[in-house]
């Protein structure tokens, strides 16, 4: 399909991005309801991991069918392939190193489960190592020669769809703590924050900032 695009498309677009959201229709697919959801792929603590690491070996196949396509065509020699990623930032609730940690935490479940392993991290194209910890064996690995693959083709742009900001907290012994704060996001569903039995490792938090319909989004001219 990628080499199809490429071929039809190479003399008209300039900027082609394999896929948009990735965190959206893996982490949120699997039994959550914002994207499809198959049995039996329902369960969230193993399907979300093996549909991501499909995806990220998909844009590295897309990746080597660009660059043929761009020994094929001079039109292409100016264009530019990548993937749109989406992630909100997360700033400690206070200056605790279990706070700034737990935030810490949030956006490397997050955003740098897609973006270490393709964009590289100090010369390392791998998962974040937050995220081996947590998930454990339930976490795919990439073979050293799809990491040297992932960096022989590192995108040359970086697309990021960003809608908002909040508190991060650390919910020590997995228990988080309601009381004393106004404008808490009650579910916090996503990778890293929840260990194996299914408690929140991380409280996210609005603290008064302006919010939308939306009960995760809230704004703030700081945040990224």
């Amino acid at each position: 399909y990628a080499a199809l695009i490429f071929e039809k498309f190479g003399d008209k677009v300039k900027t082609f991005a394999t896929f948009n959201e990735a965190w959206t229709f893996t982490w949120l697919a699997s039994g959550k309801g914002k994207a499809p959801s198959v049995r039996p792929y329902t369960d969230s603590e193993v399907w979300p991991y093996i549909a991501a690491h499909n995806v990220i070996l998909a844009h590295l196949d897309a990746a080597k069918e660009f660059k043929k396509a761009q020994k094929k065509n001079p039109n292409m020699k100016d264009a530019h392939l990548g993937i749109t990623n989406n992630a909100d930032w997360r700033e400690p609730m206070t200056d605790s190193p279990e706070d700034i940690a737990a935030a810490q935490r949030t956006m490397e479940a997050w955003m740098a489960w897609f973006t270490d392993p393709i964009y590289g991290l100090e010369g390392k194209h791998d998962y974040p190592e937050s995220m081996k910890k947590m998930v454990g064996d339930r976490m795919p690995s990439f073979t050293e020669s799809e990491k040297k693959s992932l960096k022989s083709h590192r995108p040359t742009y970086f697309g990021l769809n960003h809608y908002g900001t909040s508190f991060a907290r650390d919910c020590p012994n997995y228990e988080c703590n309601n009381t004393g704060n106004t404008g808490t996001w009650g579910t916090v569903d996503v990778p890293d924050f929840v260990n194996g039995e299914g408690k929140n490792t991380v409280q996210l938090l609005s603290d008064d900032l302006a919010s939308a319909q939306a009960v995760w989004l809230f704004q703030s001219g700081w945040g990224f």
